[in-house]
């Protein structure tokens, strides 16, 4: 595999020469060989790396889930390193009057309520609005072969919710790029330098994998991560934050996990196998499912997240899994890009026919002209 990044510095540094650079970046920002993006850039010839920026979890990657992160100066380069999660979640102008090109080098997982994708949008909006180019140096990510989950519905947008798109939309950062300047019709100077990969399903090896953000510490849990996100909106369950197995296991207290895993592998979900699993936090006894990801181009991680919380309403009731305390409706609502999903569950209606209400076909047909690989 070549990175964009790679690519970009071995086939087009013309794009590079006597430039005022920016990056948007994060501790995966890695090329083939194990170096940073802003590394190779500082070092580049002719080449002025003049500011970073970051998203989520901030650019050396030790902030905690929804943590604000101030404004440094690089410890080693006396340059700016803008947080663009929190209070900005966009460069400025002035910001922007200081660049002659800013370059985005994410490790994203194709899926809307990570948040990088919004970052994302916001940089592209904001380099459209001052007139500054945009490179993307694009990767491959764990989801780019699925599409799977409710399309963002009016009235849900939000900074876990901005992608116009399925909740898992198979796009990579390039992709998405290039998707966004169609559908939106956005007048952007905007280059994508793809990487080199074999096809969209991405197997890659443990030793290539750096962690984008705190919780997402190998490529298992970045599949498993759509799988078990909506339950940080519901707080009586633990989904492993801060655990050995943060997003591949979950449970609560008075469940069955051996009942839940027998359930679970009698849906026939495809891809996907699950194991009983008890665990201890802060005095409670959890009881619940850990989840095996066998075949990851097969599997639809969110139909099997719909699955899993059916499973629990089926041991725990409705008000079991919707009525604890703590609940946050709103933003499982934010996380799904729906109530759809939190209604039909209430309801009792089966995970089989919520799903079955997703229609990713119109999005399939307008993502073709965006793909780059396979």
């Amino acid at each position: 595999m070549m990175t964009g990044m790679d690519r970009l510095l071995s086939d087009d540094p013309v794009l590079l020469h006597g430039r005022r650079v920016g990056l948007l970046a994060h501790p995966a920002s890695l090329n083939a060989g194990g170096r940073h993006s802003a590394e190779l850039l500082w070092s580049f010839p002719d080449c002025h790396l003049a500011a970073l920026f970051s998203p989520e979890h901030g650019y050396f990657g030790g902030a905690g889930a929804g943590e604000a992160i101030p404004e440094i100066r690089h410890p080693a380069w006396d340059i700016p390193v803008y947080s663009l999660y929190g209070g900005q979640a966009r460069p400025t102008a002035a910001m922007l009057r200081e660049l002659d090109v800013l370059i985005i080098d994410l490790q994203d997982l194709s899926t809307r309520c990570y948040t990088y994708v919004s970052s994302l949008m916001e940089v592209l909006d904001a380099c459209e609005g001052e007139d500054v180019p945009v490179i993307v140096t694009d990767r491959p990510t764990p989801w780019m072969q699925c599409v799977d989950g409710p399309d963002l519905h009016p009235g849900f947008t939000s900074f876990v919710g901005q992608f116009p798109g399925p909740m898992v939309y198979g796009l990579t950062p390039g992709e998405v790029a290039r998707y966004l300047s169609d559908t939106l019709g956005l007048r952007l100077d905007l280059t994508v330098i793809p990487a080199v990969v074999k096809d969209r399903i991405w197997e890659v090896p443990a030793w290539r994998w750096s962690a984008p953000s705190p919780g997402i510490r190998h490529l298992h849990t970045a599949w498993c991560y759509p799988m078990t996100v909506g339950f940080e909106a519901l707080p009586a369950f633990s989904h492993g934050r801060g655990g050995p197995m943060p997003f591949e296991w979950v449970g609560g207290e008075g469940v069955d996990g051996q009942r839940l895993a027998d359930w679970l592998n009698e849906q026939n979900l495809a891809g996907v196998a699950f194991h009983p699993h008890w665990q201890i936090e802060t005095g409670r006894v959890l009881g619940g499912v850990r989840i095996s990801v066998m075949e990851s181009g097969i599997c639809q991680p969110v139909t099997t997240a719909v699955a899993l919380l059916d499973g629990f309403r089926e041991q725990l009731g409705p008000e079991g899994l919707w009525q604890s305390a703590g609940l946050r409706r709103d933003f499982f609502d934010q996380l799904m890009g729906t109530n759809q999903v939190r209604d039909g569950l209430e309801a009792g209606i089966a995970w089989q026919d919520i799903v079955a209400e997703w229609d990713t076909s119109a999005f399939r047909t307008r993502r073709e002209k965006a793909l780059l690989y396979g």
